[in-house]
């Protein structure tokens, strides 16, 4: 009865605002409580369009590289969250033609194949995070795969910076 009386009272909490940082546990951040209360009381984007949260993508995206991201995040199965996060990666990486996605592979060449590639990455790692028993946030461990600090080729460094510019884009995408 304590254990459910406890649950009960963070619910609370997070429904009424008292604590504006909430995070699933897929780490998606939300600095303020949304619509769509998951099971566990932690808050969840809400989605429109089958599931394609259109409307807050075109303010930061143009509508052909929204359709083309959703279209990767289709094929490649991707949640709901793990398509916040396949945007979050494409702004946060910003890169030019061939690296959009910031995916290394002269055979992801064009924005669709970089899309692609980026999608199928989150959904095996986060079967990885799964099976490695969530021991930190999901964008953290992607990152330590996608993006890691101190590889040769990185020589500035700027792949430490990675994670905290995907959380702040993922926050940008479900406020």
């Amino acid at each position: 009865m304590k254990q459910i009386s406890i649950t009960i009272v963070v619910a609370l909490i997070f429904i009424c605002g008292i604590n504006q940082l909430a995070k699933n546990s897929e780490g998606i951040i939300s600095v303020k409580p949304v619509k769509g209360m998951t099971a566990t009381g932690f808050s969840a984007p809400v989605y429109s369009n089958g599931g394609r949260q259109t409307d807050k993508f075109y303010d930061y995206f143009p509508a052909d590289e929204v359709n083309i991201i959703l279209d990767a995040a289709e094929r490649n199965g991707l949640t709901p969250n793990q398509r916040i996060i396949l945007f979050a990666i494409r702004k946060a990486e910003n890169g030019g033609p061939g690296k959009q996605f910031g995916i290394m592979n002269a055979k992801a060449n064009t924005f669709d194949l970089q899309a692609g590639w980026c999608a199928a990455t989150i959904k095996k790692n986060y079967q990885r995070w799964e099976d490695d028993g969530k021991q930190i946030d999901f964008v953290t461990f992607l990152g330590n795969r996608y993006c890691p600090v101190g590889v040769a080729n990185d020589p500035q460094g700027l792949n430490s910076n990675w994670v905290r510019n995907v959380k702040s884009w993922i926050g940008k995408l479900v406020d």
